[in-house]
């Protein structure tokens, strides 16, 4: 199809298209081509037809003229080694200088030894002529002697006390009597490993003593004349004793005089002794005798052991400052901790050990006769390990006496653990206290206890007398009555009396004196009361309970609850 040319062509153009277009209908073939037309004008742009159809890609044309060369590309990354190439042929060997010397290889192991050869023994050579004598050497510059400033030594068995002397090492005493001679103010005497006997008291003022582990000191004193191992014998004497010492004491004195291991009696002795063990004993029933004695000054003394055998005291006050710390407190047959200060008190008495034991009428009691005297025992565990004495804590005097302790126990036969007969106040507090007739008997004075757990062999409480101030919280006595009031005043806080499995007693048993109950509970047996009493008593009950009725005879004023809930 042509594109239409100008208006004054077309008509013409027109006839010849449609003379080329069609031919006439005719049987004949088809005439000759006429001849082609004038180009004509450019006709007016039609519009765009549609897309036609993506035609078949065509032959590749030929390659085009080389561009200019573009910018040089980054590096790119470099490529995997190429194999290895096969090994060229070998050169020809080269002529250099000879290296330098390789390092010397180990040393081959030594070879077995040959066979010994066989041959007669030669006959001796003559002796040669003795040689000239040589020249003397110089003399050395060198000294034996060892000093050591303020140190005196002691050894028994390099020493000597005839020829030891102050301040020199290689010249020990044998005997500390000798070294305390010689010492003078400021020094230190040293002891070494050993056994030593001492003829008199080695206290000396302004002399201080060590003791290495295994040196131990002996005493025994004449009658009773001879000072202890450490004695003031009244004057005043300031010093300290450390180390590893092992003092033992053996004394046979009696009557009036007063023998101990460690005594002070003068007002301005300050004594410090730190030692292993220090042990007493006794050759006669006496009590004059013992370990520890302050009559005066102020004594601290600790120590692993400290044990007493024989009628002596163990630890025995009567005024001054006394400081006792031990991890053992043992005696025999006499008491182990011991106040009695007759006169104006001027320090205390403090005991701390982690156990203290005897067997003996008392393991710690209070005999002062001034009420000013304070006395102050701590321990884990306080022993009486006598079946057949009379009590643990006693306190037969004026002053104030203070125990502290986890557990406090006696044996079966012991009459009781905790008593007061005097006029003096007694503090005790421990979460248990067992195994004895009776726990806490007073008859005089004030007593304050304070325990979880009373565990009597046989009954629990008995005040006849005095003040007992009793805060706990079970108290089972299933051998006897818990608590018997004749005398003086009860009161009971917080505490549970049990008797429920021994219908022969009641928790409570009041003939006398007075009881106030505070929070407490009673649990009797079934066919017992709570409250026994044989003639007309008055308790007073703060919010207390009872398991079953009190007797008749019993008034409660206050509050005390009754119900078999009780338990």
């Amino acid at each position: 199809m042509f594109a239409s040319g100008t208006a004054a062509l077309s008509s013409k153009f027109e006839d010849l298209i449609d003379t080329f277009a069609v031919g006439g209908t005719g049987s004949g073939g088809t005439g000759p081509t006429g001849p082609v037309g004038a180009t004509g004008g450019d006709g007016a742009t039609g519009p765009t037809g549609d897309t036609g159809p993506t035609g078949s890609i065509g032959n590749t044309g030929s390659t085009g003229a080389t561009g200019s060369t573009g910018p040089t590309g980054s590096t790119g990354n470099t490529g995997s080694t190429g194999a290895t190439g096969n090994t060229g042929p070998t050169g020809a060997t080269g002529v250099g200088s000879t290296g330098a010397t390789g390092a010397t290889g180990n040393t081959g192991s030594t070879g077995a030894t040959g066979v010994t050869g066989v041959g007669a023994t030669g006959a001796t050579g003559a002796t040669g002529p003795t040689g000239s004598q040589g020249v003397t050497g110089p003399t050395g510059s060198g000294s034996s002697t060892i000093s050591t400033g303020l140190m005196v030594w002691v050894d028994s068995i390099g020493g000597s006390d005839t020829t030891g002397l102050r301040g020199r090492f290689d010249k020990p005493f044998q005997s500390p009597n000798a070294a305390k001679t010689a010492a003078q103010v400021g020094d230190t005497v040293v002891v070494f490993p050993g056994n030593y006997t001492l003829t008199d008291s080695i206290a000396k003022n302004g002399v201080n003593w060590f003791g290495y582990p295994g040196a131990t000191l002996n005493r025994t004193p004449v009658n009773e004349t001879g000072l202890g191992i450490f004695d003031d014998n009244g004057s005043a004497m300031s010093y300290k004793v450390d180390g590893f010492f092992h003092l033992n004491f053996f004394s046979n004195a009696t009557g009036p005089a007063q023998s101990f291991s460690v005594h002070l009696n003068h007002a301005s002795s300050v004594v410090q002794i730190k030692c292993a063990i220090l042990a007493a004993g006794a050759t006669s029933d006496d009590v004059s005798n013992g370990n520890l004695l302050v009559e005066a000054g102020k004594l601290h003394i600790e120590a692993d052991e400290i044990t007493q055998t024989g009628m002596g005291y163990n630890v025995y006050w009567i005024n001054g400052d006394m400081f006792v710390k031990a991890n053992k407190i043992k005696s025999g047959p006499n008491i182990a901790i011991s106040s009695d200060v007759m006169a104006t008190p001027t320090g205390k008495l403090w005991v701390e050990a982690q156990e203290i034991s005897a067997s003996a009428f008392t393991v710690i009691g209070d005999g002062s006769g001034d009420a000013g005297t304070q006395t102050w025992v701590r321990a884990l565990e306080i022993r009486n390990d006598d079946n057949n004495t009379n009590t643990i804590i006693s306190q037969q005097g004026a002053g104030k006496l203070y125990v502290e302790a986890q557990k406090i126990t006696g044996r079966l036969g012991l009459s009781s653990i905790i008593q007061n007969i005097s006029t003096g106040k007694l503090w005790v507090k421990a979460m248990k206290i067992s195994d004895a007739q009776l726990l806490i008997s007073t008859s005089n004075g004030q007593t304050f206890v304070e325990c979880q757990h009373l565990e009597p062999s046989v009954r629990g409480v008995s005040v006849t007398g005095g003040e007992l101030f009793l805060s706990g919280q079970w108290m089972p006595a299933t051998g006897g009555t818990g608590i018997s009031v004749t005398g003086g005043t009860a009161r009971i806080s917080g505490l549970t009396v049990d008797t429920s499995s021994n219908n022969l007693v009641c928790p409570v048993s009041k003939t006398g004196g007075v009881l106030i109950l505070n929070g407490s509970a009673l649990r009797s047996h079934t066919s017992r009361n709570t409250i026994s009493a044989n003639s007309a008593q008055t308790v007073v009950a703060y919010r207390s309970y009872g398991s079953t009725a009190v007797h008749s005879n019993v008034t409660v004023s206050g509050d005390l609850t009754i119900g078999s809930y009780v338990v």
